[in-house]
Parts: structure tokens; C-alpha cells; sequence
């Protein structure tokens, strides 16, 4: 790990990229020097989590036990971010409304969060609006 990041994994580098010619006069040999100055660096997953604007969480909510209604709710509150999250509430398997949950619920959506939902509500569907 260097700076948090497996050296394994992708990344999204954000910065400019500066070419410089050289030649090496030992083999005769013309070349380019690439290098990248970065500004930031984020991890594959963060980099697809900030650009996420809002996800919805699909589901017959009303036919849903309180336990179950809890552990959601207990599922956000440990996957705090800043991408909002709507109820769509079902019946019958149309729509009948959507629920903005308020600033303080906001997530981090990522794969565990993702998981856990479905773990909860395997009849959920979730998706999202990017920017």
C-alpha cells in the first residue's frame, strides 16, 4: 500500500500529462519521457461512488416487516456519503410513490452497500442516476 491504495488495484488519476524528448547517446536511441503529474488520485470504486447523484432503492416497502424497514435504515446510517436516496414504493408492482430521504441519510454507494440492500430486500431494484 502506498497512500492507501493497493498498488493491485486501478486507479483514476486526475492531472496533465508532460512529454519530454531525450535521446540516450550510450545506445543511440530517441525516445520520449512520459510523465504524469497528478492532482488527484482516487480508487476505481470512489471515483464511481462520487460520480453517482442519486440511487433508488425499488420495493413493496409497505408489505415489508418493521425489522426489515429497520435494518435498511440501519443499512444507510452505516454507509454514510453524499448521494442521495429515494424510496419507490410499490404496490402490486407499480409505482405509487418516491420518497426523498432527507441530507442527514445520505450514502456511500458502493458494492457492500449494494450487497446488504439485497441481502434485505432480495426483491429490490436498485439503480442510479450518474452526472
Amino acid at each position: 500500500f502506498v497512500n492507501g491504495f493497493n498498488s493491485n488495484k486501478p486507479v483514476l488519476v486526475k492531472g496533465t500529462v508532460k512529454v519530454e524528448e531525450r535521446e540516450d547517446e550510450s545506445e543511440n536511441e530517441a525516445g520520449s519521457i512520459v510523465k504524469i503529474i497528478a492532482e488527484n488520485i482516487l480508487s476505481i470504486d470512489q471515483a464511481v461512488s462520487d460520480m453517482i447523484e442519486e440511487i433508488h432503492i425499488e420495493a413493496d416497502f409497505a408489505a415489508m416487516s418493521g425489522t426489515s424497514m429497520t435494518m435498511v435504515r440501519d443499512c444507510i446510517a452505516r454507509n454514510r456519503g453524499g448521494t442521495r436516496v429515494f424510496l419507490d414504493y410499490l404496490n402490486e408492482g407499480r409505482k405509487e410513490y418516491i420518497i426523498e430521504l432527507p441530507d442527514y441519510l445520505k450514502i456511500k454507494p458502493d458494492e457492500r452497500f449494494f450487497s446488504e440492500i439485497k441481502q434485505i430486500i432480495p426483491a429490490a431494484r436498485i439503480y442510479s442516476h450518474k452526472q
